[in-house]
């Protein structure tokens, strides 16, 4: 069995192409609608709370302008205990039950001098947030504020400039704590919560409206998609088998070399997409004897020197073919690979070990024991005993080693399963396997 790190990953051009199924669509619309509803969400609940926030620091400058329409004329010539104790009346008048107030004052005068400061309520817990605002002492602004959460309260820190007679004069300054009401902040998120319901409701509703359409042309996509697999199976064996016709051999050497390389990829557990392109090339390994003239492809003695070496250029033109379908390219490591030898001595590279294609290196295996237990022209079929011992023999030189070990330890099984099956049973075996590895049910038939 090979390591995991030893496969030659194959990019899977079908999985990354073919069409969504309903659950996978389903799923994608159900995420794109949540994302969009979140984000929606947010802007929502965002815009939401600049609202109550407008809504919140608006109440607290009415209450601060309430305080300073109502403050003694002379509040500068009060004693700081007296301006103290009309600041704490004012705070205990306007701290209705239920609603929002001010739990603490402080006035400053022009010269932003404290005139004074006054609570209704123990603010050492809420001190050390209130010390992270700074005094905001400008005439040009007419309040600022900023949210302070504390123990499930929402509080104001308000500063209010308390303009004068005109809009070009002023009379002080006011920082004061407001605090938001329970029941009022119940409300606001409330509020809140009913923002983010209805777009979450607006979001599935769309799921609902959009899914049957979209679900309906993904089908026919998929419907597509099948046509396209299955033509593309058909032009698959139509190239193997034409070949196979013009070098005098029969379907039946396709077939049998294609399913070999299967259980072979199977036994040492090739990736899913790896063994699809197998498939693609186990077909089309000879595809580049169409460019090989007849005098020498259809020799019937030993090639000479400079004839063998235009058989060799075979692997090059099918190369050249593959790679002119996007479809068929993921075939050209097998195309272009499977004469290549363990030990270097091959063609048309000479690579050596690794550097020859997984696919290149289980398919020459398939390649060559099929030669040996089938009868050519040119010779009998050896016994499954011979074929081995010659097999054996090429461990490390035209085989890889434990490759050829998985192989042959399962060889006897394989050949009893394949071999004396007739064409239409070889199809069958292979379709069973094109349906497995090409997933789809429209491949009924191999013809």
């Amino acid at each position: 069995m090979l390591k995991r790190s030893e496969m030659r990953e194959v990019p899977d051009s079908r999985e990354n192409k073919l069409p969504l199924s309903p659950r996978q669509l389903l799923r994608r619309l159900v995420s794109v609608a949540m994302g969009v509803a979140v984000a929606v969400s947010i802007v929502a609940v965002m815009f939401e709370l600049e609202l109550i926030d407008e809504e919140l620091s608006s109440s607290a400058i009415k209450l601060a302008e309430i305080a300073h329409q109502t403050l003694p004329a002379n509040i500068g010539a009060l004693s700081k205990d007296d301006r103290e104790d009309w600041l704490r009346n004012f705070l205990d008048k306007q701290a209705q039950p239920g609603s929002n107030h001010f739990i603490a004052i402080e006035l400053y005068d022009p010269s932003r001098e404290e005139l004074g400061d006054a609570a209704i309520v123990d603010l050492t817990r809420l001190k050390p947030e209130l010390d992270k605002g700074k005094h905001l002492f400008s005439w040009k602004r007419q309040a600022e504020y900023r949210r302070i959460w504390l123990d499930g309260q929402l509080y104001l820190q308000v500063w209010v400039t308390l303009r004068g007679a005109s809009a070009d004069t002023f009379s002080g300054y006011l920082e004061g704590v407001f605090l938001v009401s329970p029941n009022n902040l119940s409300a606001l998120m409330l509020r809140v919560g009913l923002i983010i319901g209805i777009v979450l409701v607006t979001a599935g509703l769309c799921i609902l409206i959009a899914y049957p359409v979209i679900q309906r042309q993904n089908q026919r996509l998929l419907a597509h998609s099948a046509e396209i697999t299955e033509s593309n199976i058909e032009l698959l064996k139509v190239l193997g088998n034409a070949i196979a016709k013009r070098d005098s051999d029969t379907h039946s050497h396709n077939y049998r070399v294609t399913l070999y390389s299967i259980l072979l990829a199977e036994a040492v557990h090739m990736p899913v997409p790896a063994i699809r392109s197998l498939i693609k090339g186990a077909f089309l390994h000879d595809v580049g004897k169409i460019a090989i003239p007849d005098r020498i492809l259809l020799k019937q003695g030993p090639l000479d020197e400079q004839e063998f070496k235009v058989m060799q250029t075979h692997v090059r033109h099918g190369r050249d073919i593959v790679q002119g379908n996007p479809w068929l390219l993921e075939a050209v490591d097998v195309v272009y690979g499977h004469h290549e030898r363990f030990n270097g001595s091959g063609y048309p590279q000479g690579l050596r070990g690794k550097a020859i294609p997984l696919a290149a290196r289980v398919f020459c295996i398939a390649d060559v024991f099929d030669a040996l237990t089938s009868e050519r022209p040119y010779k009998k079929a050896f016994s499954l005993d011979k074929s081995e011992a010659i097999m054996r023999e090429e461990a490390g030189r035209h085989f890889e080693p434990r490759l050829l070990e998985v192989f042959l330890a399962n060889c006897r099984t394989w050949y009893d399963q394949i071999y004396q099956q007739d064409d239409a049973a070889l199809e069958q075996l292979l379709t069973q396997k094109m349906r497995q590895y090409f997933a789809t049910d429209s491949i009924s038939r191999m013809s």
